[in-house]
């Protein structure tokens, strides 16, 4: 009898830590509570997978597709995500600090109640992108397309907003200290 499965993941998998996922189509692929902790994904497809849960610290994710993938309480702290496309992408609830994200595609992305702190946001299209309650402390802002974007309740205290466009942008409740 021949192994119909032979060559591919299965559904849910477990990959062990620093296991090399370059390349790998992992679209659909539960990895819900998965230790991926200083996993290669670099150019792997992560188009609707499930990450829920996932430590994803110190993990690369350049290039990475994750449109429409489900990050909600996912461990992002230090994460490479430069140039990866997150737009339609559900962050709530997730832990950014010291993210890169210097390039990377956030439109109408929901970062809701998202910890953004020293997270690099320089040149990062934010536009229609949902912010409210997101703390911004300390994270370089300049040349962030921000029009539109909604930033009620956040923390923007000490953020570089240098050559933004806030065209349209709600900064409603805003404790906004002008640089010196």
């Amino acid at each position: 009898m021949r192994d119909s499965s032979a060559g591919q993941f299965p559904r849910q998998i477990n990959p062990s830590l620093g296991l090399p996922l370059r390349g790998t189509a992992l679209r659909g692929t539960g990895l819900r509570g998965t230790g991926l902790r200083g996993t290669a994904l670099r150019g792997t497809g992560l188009r609707g997978t499930a990450l829920r849960g996932t430590g994803l610290r110190g993990t690369a994710l350049r290039g990475t597709g994750l449109r429409g993938t489900a990050l909600r309480g996912t461990a992002l702290r230090g994460t490479g995500l430069r140039g990866t496309g997150l737009r339609g992408t559900a962050l709530r609830g997730t832990g950014l600090r010291g993210t890169a994200l210097r390039g990377t595609g956030l439109r109408g992305t929901a970062l809701r109640g998202t910890a953004l702190r020293g997270t690099g946001l320089r040149g990062t299209g934010l536009r229609g992108t949902a912010l409210r309650g997101t703390a911004l402390r300390g994270t370089g802002l300049r040349g962030t397309a921000l029009r539109g974007t909604a930033l009620r309740g956040t923390g923007l205290r000490g953020t570089a907003l240098r050559g933004t466009g806030l065209r349209g942008t709600a900064l409603r409740e805003q404790q906004l200290k002008p640089e010196h």
